[in-house]
């Protein structure tokens, strides 16, 4: 109880300070923090209608996307999306998460949690335009994936794009299956 006496004191004579120093995007940032530290206190419950905890996490990130979009310099940028993303991942909200660690130029995340959104275009996306930034081993998986969940959707012109067509000669798909998926869409 006393670090946390000690702590919103700390935070209110920040804010005062910035506040009367016209530091405006400072302020914020301190705001941000102390919403993120807030937000960790609260227990975890697993009850419906519970909403004591997603609310202070919306906030969170909220926060964390308002200072990102004002910082002018890139690793600070960085890492205020990136703590948004990982608020978002508290709401499970996989597709807010994925754009955040994507603006935080985390690609490896970013793909993983598009895809966990169930957003493969996405995930493919990220995965063509950083292909030296995201893990290959990642990469290779969430790509097997997306083209599974193509082949699933029956959307070959995304399975069979030129680029695809060394996985399908690795893949356990004989030639009559190839053609009789061919001739299904035909």
């Amino acid at each position: 109880m006393a670090r946390t006496l000690f702590s919103h004191k700390r935070y209110f004579q920040a804010m005062h300070s910035y506040e009367r120093a016209g530091m405006p995007r400072e302020k914020a940032i301190a705001h941000a923090y102390h919403l993120r530290e807030q937000a960790r206190g609260i227990p975890v419950r697993n009850r419906p209608g519970d909403n004591e905890r997603r609310s202070a996490y919306t906030k969170v990130a909220d926060a964390y996307l308002a200072s990102a979009q004002e910082a002018t310099i890139f690793r600070e940028r960085s890492e205020y999306y990136r703590i948004a993303a990982e608020a978002f991942l508290v709401l499970e909200d996989h597709a807010r998460a994925a754009k955040a660690f994507e603006n935080a130029s985390r690609f490896t995340e970013a793909a993983q949690h598009y895809r966990q959104a169930g957003m493969f275009d996405e995930t493919v996306s990220v995965i063509k335009n950083h292909v030296d930034a995201v893990n290959p081993t990642v990469a290779d998986k969430l790509t097997d994936v997306a083209r599974y969940y193509y082949l699933q959707q029956g959307d070959l012109k995304s399975v069979f794009s030129p680029s695809s067509l060394y996985y399908f000669s690795h893949w356990f798909l004989g030639k009559h299956r190839v053609c009789s998926l061919t001739l299904k869409n035909s």
